[in-house]
C-alpha cells in the first residue's frame, strides 16, 4: 500500500472512459487512489504529473482504496489508456 501522506478521492468518472466500469464512484461511492504506476498521489498535481508520461495503448495501474461492507479494502485497477 501507499505510504503515508495522502490520496486523491474520485468523485466523478466519465462514461466515455476506460476507467467507467472500474472505479466506483461510477456507481455513486468514491474511490480513493492511491498510487499511479507506483508513484504516490498526494496532490492533483502528482496525478497529473503521472499520466503526463502515458501514451495511447499503455496500462495505467491504480492503487485504490474502496469501500466494502467490512470498511475499506485495496484494490489494484488496471487500464488501457486512450
Amino acid at each position: 500500500m501507499a505510504g503515508t501522506g495522502g490520496a486523491l478521492i474520485v468523485t466523478d468518472v466519465s462514461p466515455d472512459g476506460p476507467a467507467y466500469r472500474k472505479l466506483s464512484a461510477a456507481q455513486g461511492n468514491p474511490d480513493l487512489i492511491l498510487e499511479v504506476n507506483g508513484k504516490p498521489m498526494r496532490s492533483r498535481a502528482d496525478f497529473r504529473t503521472a499520466l503526463d508520461v502515458v501514451k495511447t495503448g499503455d496500462i495505467v495501474t491504480l492503487e485504490l482504496l474502496r469501500r466494502s461492507p467490512d470498511g475499506w479494502d485495496t484494490a489494484i485497477v488496471r487500464l488501457r489508456a486512450r
